[in-house]
């Protein structure tokens, strides 16, 4: 180790909400991760309006701040679905999304169905030994895409207007809330609420078989998605999951669906065919 390297100190810069007046100090390695605030600081020079008169960079209105805190300690997280997982329950997801995309944050570029799927179910790979298939389910990854998928909902990148397209949204939505063994509460909880927020605007004949997922729920069969109580997400600290290996007959789906875990076929059993 050479004693003679020199560490250049990081440079903080105070940012403000008048709403409610408080106040954060970012280093430059937090900014440069939120374009939203790189592109307020190199504003400056031309609107004395961005600086108060302590010289606090201000934010916009309607920016709240509790949310902001949020996204600022996200920026230290090292993966997308911790947006979900650490998310408390009575926060509202929707805000999260909408300020993470304000922000210049939001993950790019959005999910085709084609990857969600494969994300989801596609990871076979045939095994001569057993003469049959082997499927490689990777929570982490699997949970990731489920939060890319989520914000694309939000920001209406899919074309609602289309009934297949709403389909197969729901027969996501509904994977996702099934699988409880592979997406824990706190990231299905919101996941639901944008559902709804999703089906409400465009497609509210699907509000009531999704609504029929907190049924089981009730009679202690999962966990409730409307608690609040503290409930970290399944692998949420370890990075390093080994992926599981799971045997199955090729094509996985074939008419009909099998679902990843065999907890989430009594969902399957209740939810399908699509309404």
């Amino acid at each position: 180790m050479n004693d003679n390297i020199i560490s250049l100190p990081t440079r903080s810069k105070i940012f403000c909400s008048h709403a409610s007046g408080q106040i954060w100090s970012l280093d430059d390695n937090q900014i440069e991760r939120v374009p939203y605030l790189s592109a307020l600081i190199s504003s400056a020079g031309c609107f004395q309006s961005i600086r108060d008169e302590n010289g606090y960079y201000k934010l916009d209105p309607w920016i709240q701040s509790t949310y902001f805190s949020f996204i600022v300690d996200s920026i230290s997280f090292h993966s997308i679905r911790q947006l979900f997982t650490h998310l408390p329950k009575q926060y509202d997801v929707i805000a999260i999304v909408a300020l993470c995309d304000f922000l210049g944050i939001a993950p790019h570029p959005n999910p085709t169905f084609e990857e969600i799927d494969s994300a989801f179910f596609s990871s076979l790979t045939y095994k001569p030994s057993i003469n049959d298939y082997v499927q490689i389910i990777r929570p982490v990854e699997m949970q990731d895409m489920a939060v890319r998928f989520a914000f694309a909902l939000v920001k209406e990148e899919y074309d609602f207007a289309r009934r297949d397209v709403m389909d197969q949204i729901y027969w996501f939505i509904m994977f996702i809330e099934s699988a409880y063994e592979l997406f824990g509460p706190r990231l299905r909880h919101h996941i639901y609420r944008i559902a709804e927020h999703c089906f409400a605007l465009f497609s509210r004949d699907l509000l009531e078989p999704l609504g029929r997922l907190i049924q089981p729920a009730d009679k202690g069969m999962i966990t409730v998605l409307t608690s609040i109580d503290v409930d970290l997400c399944c692998y949420e600290k370890d990075e390093q999951i080994p992926s599981i290996n799971i045997y199955r007959e090729h094509p996985l789906f074939l008419g009909q669906v099998e679902f990843l875990c065999d907890s989430s076929s009594f969902f399957y059993q209740q939810f399908y065919p699509w309404p």
